[in-house]
């Protein structure tokens, strides 16, 4: 019995040796993630060409436009599917139209939730005719009807884009385009590359802040850039 005892002790604390062991590993191995405290993000790897992007009352714009002159840059990394995006989205669209032509916000896909690439395929879709930001408002508008529809979403996503007035035939064809999975998929390794583990992620002028931010806390920050630029 005292044999029996020592072995079973013996188990119990190899299993315990085998897991700490196993954590240590894990955390000496895990990537680092975020940037260090003030630290810029590569403006490389941050802003892709034909990435889009809205500044004022301009909504059809994309990375590359000559038409935008803004003075502070917002880059987005989010997913659509994200209840935190969701509650951040009306926050940016308001600082957007409070600004003007000095902020522009460019967005990044970034799927987390398991619906995500397909919603992000839809919205670029969309951008594909122009209309990416309306297309981003009614994602979010509608997170709860399209996350609960089931797995083929295709058909609610073409009656958001008959919504839009968007030429369906085209919109469906998008949605299985090479060039936008490339987009997400080079969205996707960007953010990992920026130490992005989070939605929403936004990178005010290169510095990242996380999570849904009051629109109080976005406007200080904002701010803090306008002055700095002048």
């Amino acid at each position: 019995m005292k044999q029996e005892i020592k072995v079973v002790i013996g188990i119990i604390i190899g299993t315990i040796i085998i897991i700490i062991g196993g954590l240590w590993i894990a955390s000496s191995t895990q990537k680092p993630t975020g940037l260090a405290s003030g630290a810029k993000a590569d403006s490389k790897i941050l802003i892709r060409a034909g990435s889009p992007l809205i500044s004022g009352s301009s909504t059809s714009l994309s990375v590359g436009d000559e038409a935008s002159s803004s003075v502070v840059t917002l880059v987005e990394f989010a997913d659509f599917e994200c209840p935190a995006c969701m509650v951040f989205a009306p926050t940016l669209r308001q600082a957007i139209a409070h600004y003007g032509s000095k902020v522009q916000l460019i967005f990044r896909t970034f799927p987390i939730h398991p619906n995500a690439p397909a919603d992000s395929l839809a919205a670029l879709a969309a951008g594909d005719q122009g209309k990416f930001w309306e297309m981003y408002d009614l994602l979010y508008k509608n997170q709860n009807e399209w996350t609960a529809y089931g797995a083929n979403k295709t058909a609610l996503f073409a009656s958001y884009a008959t919504s839009l007035g968007l030429d369906i035939n085209k919109f469906n064809a998008d949605l299985k385009s090479a060039a936008n999975k490339a987009t997400v998929d080079q969205d996707t390794a960007d953010g990992n590359a920026l130490g992005v583990d989070r939605t929403p992620s936004l990178f005010i002028d290169g510095t990242l802040v996380t999570g849904a931010i009051s629109y109080e806390t976005l406007t200080s920050l904002i701010d803090a850039e306008l002055a700095k630029n002048k």
